[in-house]
């Protein structure tokens, strides 16, 4: 098992980082969801789970690199898209007021 203490997903810039729990199996990802506690991951090494703790932030795309299966694709997607929104959004807007 894997828990990702600073997972920073651009959909909740105004809030803490994710913490993200990822069940791994031998060959696949059996699961991986957002948890508010550290209850499931302490639960689980309590019944002799080996965890790997990621305590530095990362960026979707760098956990879907480390630990595939970690993050969907839309989540490290998420990132780049809206910043590509943002961008062209001021040039519209500058086209506009300085048109």
């Amino acid at each position: 098992m894997v828990v990702m203490h600073g997972l920073m997903l651009p959909s909740r810039v105004a809030g803490p980082p994710t913490r993200r729990v990822v069940l791994r199996g031998e060959t696949a990802v059996l699961d991986a969801f957002s948890t508010p506690t550290d209850a499931v991951s302490e639960a689980l090494r309590a019944r002799g789970v080996r965890v790997v703790e990621v305590r530095e932030p990362l960026r979707p795309s760098v956990a879907r690199r480390r630990f595939p299966g970690s993050v969907s694709f839309v989540e490290a997607a998420l990132g780049p898209v809206l910043a590509v929104i943002v961008v062209a959004l001021l040039g519209v807007t500058a086209a506009i007021v300085l048109g």
